[in-house]
């Protein structure tokens, strides 16, 4: 009978976690949608396309977070500093100065999570239906697997 309680307790509490999870994520990824959209859509698009800047499709996987916020606070320092990767963007795009943004570390790690997990568009095809591109699984989907595994455990 204890084994029991203990089991349910223990879902109870990795469910409350896994909803309260659920709820701060989402409220950083809309926060930093927010910011992209206010700051960064003058220059930049959430693809590989180029506009004025760099697409940001995968730029959280090809640069390091720290660095990013650098480059994001005052990209003319990183490039006076000698940053080899700053300075081959720079002079990539025709050496366009980026605007600095002085943001709090909140606000860089609410924008990192948005470019990390930006909406997913649904594409229309020909044919009239209209497909979702599969982006692996979700970190809730994470969370939950876990969860089950330490209930079960």
């Amino acid at each position: 009978m204890s084994m029991n309680f203990r089991v349910y307790y223990r879902f109870i509490f990795l469910s409350v976690f896994y909803f309260a999870s659920i709820f701060l994520y989402a409220d950083n990824v809309e926060n930093g949608e927010k910011i992209y959209k206010q700051n960064c859509t003058a220059c930049h698009l959430m693809t590989k396309a180029r506009l004025v800047g760099p697409g940001l499709e995968g730029v959280t996987e090809k640069y390091e977070k720290e660095w990013l916020i650098k480059w994001i606070r005052n990209s003319q320092a990183l490039i006076a500093s000698g940053d080899e990767r700053a300075i081959a963007i720079f002079e990539e795009y025709d050496k366009s100065v980026m605007t600095s943004f002085d943001f709090s570390d909140e606000e860089f790690s609410d924008l990192l999570a948005y470019l990390a997990n930006p909406p997913v568009e649904e594409v229309v095809v020909s044919s009239g239906v209209q497909t979702v591109e599969n982006q692996g699984m979700s970190n809730s989907t994470i969370l939950m697997i876990i969860a089950l595994v330490l209930v079960t455990w």
